[in-house]
């Protein structure tokens, strides 16, 4: 009777033993914290989708063009004058056909305290008119300097020495000195214009040369 009562007492001895074991184990596992619980695991993590970056397109650069220089303002009291230089194209006694276009340019110089601009203009003035335009403005001239003065005209149609005058003209539409006088002037030479005539003789064809004027 006593063996089986310490062969109990074993058994229930190991068994107790065995429980308290793994209820150590059980004890042992911690449980997650808070701070586990909320950090999501990298499956769980959402993806991002990568965003491009616009650039902005790049500004054109400004095209900078250089002013041109402003005239000068002419006192009340400055003064007009001319001189006549040299005839550029088309000296007098110059022989130009019948009807031909030409372009008479003179060279002149400013004598004056006026700045000339383009509201001073070469106006035709008297005699062969030649097609002359009402007015050509002239170019900025400061005083002392230069000036190249061209208008377009056009022969007349019949043989003969014809003479066309011109003048500057002020803002005020005064005429100006040119020198002695006040007129700037071309002087033409109008000639045939020349035709060949055929002629048949016993030879053959021969050209010679007639003078007929451009009607």
């Amino acid at each position: 009777m006593s063996r089986k009562l310490f062969i109990i007492t074993a058994l229930m001895a190991v068994i107790l033993a065995a429980c308290s074991g793994q209820a150590s184990v059980e004890t042992a596992t911690p449980a997650p914290t808070e701070t586990q619980a909320a950090t999501p695991s990298p499956e769980a993590s959402p993806t991002v989708p990568d965003t491009e970056t616009a650039t902005a397109p790049a500004t054109p650069p400004t095209e900078t063009s250089t002013p041109e220089t402003p005239r000068p303002t002419n006192p009340p009291d400055c003064t007009n004058h001319a001189t006549f230089v040299a005839d550029v194209t088309i000296p007098d006694n110059t022989e130009i056909p019948a009807g031909a276009m030409f372009t008479k340019t003179w060279r002149v110089g400013n004598l004056g305290t006026c700045t000339w601009g383009p509201d001073y203009t070469l106006t035709y003035y008297s005699d062969e008119r030649m097609s002359a335009p009402p007015s050509v403005p002239l170019d900025i001239t400061g005083p002392g300097e230069f000036i190249e003065i061209s208008v377009d005209l056009r022969a007349p149609n019949t043989v003969g020495t014809y003479r066309g005058n011109f003048v500057i003209k002020n803002p005020a539409g005064l005429i100006m000195a040119v020198d002695d006088d006040s007129r700037l002037w071309v002087i033409i030479d109008v000639i045939d214009t020349i035709t060949l005539t055929p002629t048949l003789t016993s030879t053959g064809i021969s050209v010679t040369p007639s003078g007929s004027p451009t009607p």
